[in-house]
């Protein structure tokens, strides 16, 4: 494994990107898409999208060879879910409610 400069950014992103990956490999032996899966989905959820699309470029640029397979695997196939936006949260307006609904007396 090569060592990152210390002045790289990625560093902290690569080692806790590690750990997750080494986790889910663990979870699924036997199942590397499945266990790539969860690591994309984990980091979808619990990681600022500034941490993941940061992590997304070192990859890119620098080729992931800290990576864990698990997790170079991950980046490769769901980049795109990565990188996108959350859904967003319907307004008011857009609530439907049946007539003579409601609680309101």
């Amino acid at each position: 494994m090569h060592n990152l400069a210390m002045h790289n950014p990625a560093e902290n992103l690569v080692k806790m990107a590690n750990q997750i990956g080494g986790f889910f490999a663990s979870q699924a032996e036997t199942d590397a898409e499945a266990a790539a899966q969860s690591v994309a989905s984990h980091l979808k959820l619990f990681w600022a999208p500034t941490m993941r699309t940061q992590l997304l470029d070192w990859f890119e640029r620098e080729g992931g060879q800290e990576l864990l397979p698990v997790v170079q695997l991950a980046l490769r196939r769901h980049a795109a879910q990565l990188l996108g936006q959350r859904a967003p949260i319907p307004s008011e307006s857009s609530e439907v409610f049946p007539e003579g609904g409601g609680d309101a007396g």
